[in-house]
């Protein structure tokens, strides 16, 4: 299946930018797994590069401090959820996931990670079936709502972060 670049199986195409494949290196150690792109995302076409995407590489840098790890990123829908151009965020539907999963699942397959970390409640809820994985963090915008590098939530995903990292967890 070749992926179309001009999608329009649901309706998020109608207020999107571009579309958000994924990003990262080719067999990674770890493919995150998130919820959908949002505004800063849909501007540049790359997942996890708005606030929350930060600081999810915030974490990821100080876990894997020391150790070579490759990483991937990609969400459960290449568009980001809105109802218009200036709307916020929102979760994507169950009908929108299920127009996705195809391009999604093959670019998993291509990227083909050796491990899964499900960031957040959307991707697990609809992919973990397809793509089993024991690694769940909470989605950084959660953290982020809880105080951010100073919330106890940071430091416990921090923590479960760096266990993964080490093949401890």
């Amino acid at each position: 299946m070749a992926i179309k670049n001009n999608c329009t199986d649901c309706n998020l195409f109608k207020y999107r930018k571009n579309m958000v494949l994924g990003y990262g290196k080719a067999n990674p150690d770890f493919l995150f797994f998130g919820e959908a792109p949002g505004k800063d995302e849909d501007e540049d076409g790359i997942p996890f590069i708005g606030s929350s995407g930060k600081l999810l590489r915030t974490m990821i840098e100080t876990a894997s401090k020391d150790l070579h790890i490759e990483v991937f990123f990609i969400n459960a829908v290449i568009c980001r959820p809105t109802d218009d151009y200036y709307g916020n965020n929102r979760s994507p539907t169950p009908t929108e996931v299920f127009h996705c999963q195809p391009k999604v699942d093959e670019i998993i397959k291509r990227v083909n990670p050796r491990n899964i970390i499900y960031v957040g409640d959307v991707s697990y809820k609809y992919y973990h079936l397809l793509f089993p994985s024991k690694y769940r963090l909470q989605h950084p915008a959660y953290i982020l709502r809880k105080g951010g590098l100073c919330s106890p939530e940071y430091i416990t995903n921090l923590y479960k972060l760096n266990r993964i990292f080490r093949g401890i967890e």
